[in-house]
């Protein structure tokens, strides 16, 4: 069995929970976003539709070692590829910060003498004395010898952390600020000369407090309230989780499969709808806060539908028809034109073919919206009245032998004849 290099292994990663490809199916998606065994499990059937699996990565996955996801935390645990079960859910590491991978910091002096000082600050932060870091010197030039080398380190409680000395006999905790200072010997063999520790209490406080706020409208883990650090959009499972400070959030995976629940892609420009994982592609995909193209041209408005319609009964007005009844006249010559009626946007398409004419209307909006209106077209033919009815199509569906027709012979009397004729059109709302 063979192990993988960090840098490889950073190559290795799923698009969607950020662990390691160490699961079976491995499969790509658009983009090569890659994605591991577990979350194509979890992916609704359109998805998975998208995805094409990698079966020359699986041939050679069988053969390497994978590490924990949380290696980079510090642990150790290693196992052959699809043989991990358990063990990531419940890693001891996945509370820990992750450890830069580069953990050496460095710092260059030209010339060091026995009598000089130098001071070098770095900020590293952790939750537990697991963690450390290491300090090097690179020395060049170098002009006298240097036996001693004194350091003094200041550690302090960072953001909403606290560092506090607790006394085990009275549980109380005092809040500290600690103080290292130290001599090693740079002989053949290091030694500490010196060390000691101060803790020093704090006792001075702000006269305010720093709260930490969020925005409302940012993502919230609907299952353990909350807010992840990131901007992606949130399914629930599958993405940090403040709460642990990790790629999963616990409560969230159990019932992943059957109350699994997002927001809409749109929740930032209004949105509140909250939906269940299956049916949030087919809501985000009718949104009413997506961005819709303003249909006349040239105009290149884009914006919310809302906002859309405002525009276009605004600025639009002129070219434009404003009630659900009209009169239009069929020629050879093909024609958009668009109506604003029971406060919606439609969209008219007349098409002229050789021996036949068609009307399709487009709702601009949902689906669900769409089903409720029909469209009429009358034509009166030297006292012959035909009428045909049809439903209003939206934009998610081909307009294609949707429409309604007219062979041309019923409406000039030959296939041969010029086409002018007035035809009255009406949008019904069925409610």
């Amino acid at each position: 069995m063979l192990q993988i290099p960090q840098y490889v292994l950073e190559n290795l990663r799923c698009s969607i929970c950020g662990s390691y490809l160490s699961s079976k199916p491995l499969m790509i998606r658009a983009e090569n976003k890659q994605v591991c065994g577990k979350c194509y499990k979890l992916l609704p059937a359109y998805e998975k539709e998208k995805c094409v699996r990698q079966i020359g990565l699986e041939s050679v996955a069988e053969v390497l070692v994978f590490p924990c996801r949380y290696n980079t935390q510090g642990c150790p645990y290693k196992f052959k590829w699809c043989e991990d079960k358990e063990h990531e859910a419940t890693c001891p590491y996945r509370s820990l910060m992750s450890l830069s991978t580069d953990s050496s910091r460095y710092c260059n002096i030209d010339d060091i003498y026995n009598d000089s000082q130098s001071s070098y600050g770095s900020e590293l932060h952790c939750e537990t004395p697991q963690v450390k870091a290491t300090f090097s010197y690179k020395i060049k030039d170098k002009t006298s010898e240097m036996k001693n080398l004194s350091y003094t380190l200041d550690i302090k409680g960072n953001c909403d952390n606290t560092l506090v000395i607790k006394n085990t006999n009275t549980e109380e905790a005092e809040e500290v600020e600690l103080k290292m200072d130290g001599t090693v010997f740079l002989g053949s063999k290091p030694e500490l000369l010196f060390s000691d520790i101060t803790a020093t209490p704090v006792s001075s406080h702000n006269i305010y407090e720093t709260l930490r706020t969020y925005d409302t409208r940012e993502a919230v883990c609907l299952q353990c309230g909350k807010i992840p650090n990131h901007t992606d959009y949130p399914i629930i499972g599958q993405n940090e989780c403040l709460k642990y400070k990790s790629n999963l959030c616990v409560h969230c995976v159990k019932q992943l499969e059957k109350e699994a629940k997002t927001l809409c892609k749109n929740h930032k420009k209004g949105c509140r709808e909250t939906l269940d994982f299956d049916s949030a592609h087919n809501h985000e995909t009718n949104c009413q806060f997506n961005d819709y193209k303003c249909i006349l041209e040239p105009c290149n408005v884009n914006s919310t539908l809302f906002n859309l319609k405002e525009h276009i009964k605004n600025e639009h007005s002129s070219e434009i028809f404003l009630t659900n009844e009209f009169n239009k006249r069929l020629t050879s010559k093909d024609d958009v034109f668009v109506v604003f009626c029971y406060g919606n946007i439609f969209k008219c398409v007349y098409f002229y073919y050789k021996s036949f004419v068609e009307l399709t209307v487009t709702y601009i909006g949902s689906s669900d919206e769409a089903v409720k209106f029909f469209y009429e077209v009358i034509v009166n033919i030297k006292g012959y009245v035909i009428s045909k009815r049809s439903k209003c199509t939206n934009l998610n569906t081909a307009m294609l032998d949707k429409g309604i027709t007219f062979e041309k012979s019923e409406l000039v009397g030959a296939a041969d004849k010029r086409l002018n004729v007035e035809a009255t059109i009406r949008i019904i709302n069925k409610k």
